[in-house]
């Protein structure tokens, strides 16, 4: 849902006295519209008493923005005083003309809108600017108000606009986590989806470029996701990220020819030491490549060569990951022979269709914590 303003001071009085400080009828407005329209207003309004409101073409851009079920504050004398939801939208010159006339350019108000629940409310611009940090001394035109502005909005007023927005906001988010909770449950990584982009993460300008665009890109679905994630409880986000060392596993002990070039190891026999390898077979498991260091081992039959990787999985396209300092300790020790694996939209695995999943290497993750240049935030005991 989302929130616009609506300036109607004394200028629009007569305005608001005929159809929205009172109701209007829809059969006085038949003569000016469709049949079709008609007979969809009298489904939304069976008692035929409507509240409608219109704004001039200056503002269509922004009419056309209103969704069916936002929400309209009526703004005047530095408060606003009227709330409606928006139950219908149409663009009709002759019924503007004929209800409210023309403004002093001779413009009438002809994109219009009908509410429902149209009532009193009485809230301070001080205090809607308090709540928001909107910094304006009039709200002079007809405006949409910014999302995470309206979501503060909704939860100081939820009482006031009588939405239930709280309960809806909880059911949603329990929604989500249920969701997500089966789609851990079902993940199955005998018949995961192999089919999936790696791309390795060296440094270079083209990189750091891409790295900017991507934390522009990481928008709201993507941190809502995360906080669905954080809701979880612990076994849960434990045993997705076991789920992921073993997706790893797997495309090792099947020489999966990428993953194994960009470790340097295609052609050569190796020996594959996934610490949880067994998670799936028995309960009660505990983890056993805890203080490691790293996940999974990886030796070179000839040569004594040793690869250690730390698989990192999320559900989203974020590159994003934390590390602990076992791990940074033993990566800084390792160096090169050290990979971060992360694996993004690791909840799809199992999607039949084109996967969306992306597999990141990060060779000597240590050397980015020397340079800086890769660190978004670092956490640190006092």
């Amino acid at each position: 849902m989302n929130i616009f303003l609506q300036p109607a001071g004394k200028i629009a009085d007569k305005q608001l006295q005929i159809t929205i400080l009172k109701k209007e009828n829809l059969d006085n407005l038949q003569k000016y519209i469709t049949q079709e329209q008609y007979n969809e207003l009298k489904e939304i309004f069976p008692n035929k008493e409507l509240n409608m409101w219109g704004v001039n073409i200056n503002k269509k851009n922004i009419w056309q923005k209103i969704k069916i079920g936002d929400m309209m504050l009526f703004y005047g004398n530095k408060k606003f005083f009227v709330k409606g939801i928006v139950k219908y939208k149409m663009h009709n010159h002759p019924l503007s003309l004929n209800t409210w006339g023309t403004d002093k350019d001779s413009l009438c108000w002809e994109y219009i809108y009908f509410l429902d629940n149209a009532e009193s409310i009485n809230i301070s611009l001080e205090e809607f600017k308090e709540i928001t940090g909107y910094r304006f001394q009039h709200v002079q035109g007809f405006m949409k108000v910014d999302q995470e502005k309206a979501e503060k909005i909704f939860e100081r007023y939820d009482e006031v606009f009588k939405l239930n927005y709280l309960k809806k906001k909880q059911d949603e988010k329990q929604s989500k986590i249920e969701e997500l909770r089966k789609k851990i449950d079902n993940i199955d990584i005998e018949n995961a989806n192999t089919n999936f982009k790696i791309i390795n993460l060296k440094e270079n300008e083209t990189n750091k470029k891409n790295r900017k665009k991507s934390d522009r890109n990481y928008n709201k679905n993507a941190k809502e996701k995360n906080k669905v994630m954080e809701y979880l409880p612990d076994e849960y986000k434990y045993h997705f990220g076991v789920q992921g060392e073993l997706y790893i596993y797997k495309l090792l002990k099947e020489k999966n020819k990428f993953l194994l070039k960009e470790l340097k190891l295609w052609n050569k026999d190796i020996e594959v030491i996934c610490y949880n390898k067994d998670y799936n077979r028995k309960k009660d498991w505990e983890d056993k490549s805890i203080n490691k260091g790293h996940d999974i081992l990886i030796k070179t039959v000839k040569g004594n060569e040793e690869i250690y990787l730390e698989i990192k999985t999320s559900l989203d396209d974020t590159k994003l990951f934390t590390m602990t300092g076992n791990e940074l300790k033993f990566s800084k020790e390792k160096r090169d022979k050290y990979y971060v694996i992360k694996i993004t939209n690791f909840a799809d695995v199992n999607e039949e269709e084109k996967s969306k999943l992306k597999i990141y290497f990060i060779q000597n993750p240590y050397q980015s914590v020397e340079e800086c240049e890769n660190i978004k935030e670092i956490s640190m005991y006092a």
